[in-house]
């Protein structure tokens, strides 16, 4: 895990998840990538944003927010019908899997066994899949 990684984990490790949201990339009217960055919002009114890019994780406590249109290629911010078991969830761990700027995955652990796990496959869609697992809906 470099500093980056360690410091988003200290971040979030102990902390309750409000909402989370996903920024979703569109291209000429076509969902290019459904979960081009994601958003905690978490207790407090802090908030922590997160992506891969080419295998390497980037953060920052951001608020959401979307880039502008430009040349066919739009963002939206969404939350996603799985995100809501997130919702009020305490975040208990977080792991990393693969070395930077190549396939990596991420697991951010909540209570009552739930969890969101993020893979980027490094490969020439940059690709990245979402899923959350586990829970209840409470």
């Amino acid at each position: 895990m470099d500093s980056s990684e360690a410091t988003f984990s200290r971040h979030l490790v102990g902390r309750r998840c409000v909402r989370a949201l996903a920024e979703q990339h569109w291209y000429e009217g076509t969902v290019s990538n459904p979960y081009n960055v994601l958003f905690f919002e978490l207790e407090n009114g802090t908030f922590a944003r997160f992506f891969f890019d080419g295998g390497v994780f980037f953060w920052r406590s951001e608020a959401p927010s979307t880039p502008d249109s430009f040349e066919g290629n739009s963002f939206r911010l969404t939350e996603p019908d799985s995100f809501r078991l997130l919702s009020d969830r305490t975040i208990t761990a977080v792991r990393f899997e693969g070395a930077p700027g190549a396939e990596r995955r991420l697991e951010i652990a909540f209570g009552d066994s739930c969890s969101l796990e993020v893979q980027n496959h490094h490969n020439h869609r940059d690709e990245t899949v979402v899923a959350v697992t586990g829970g209840r809906n409470t």
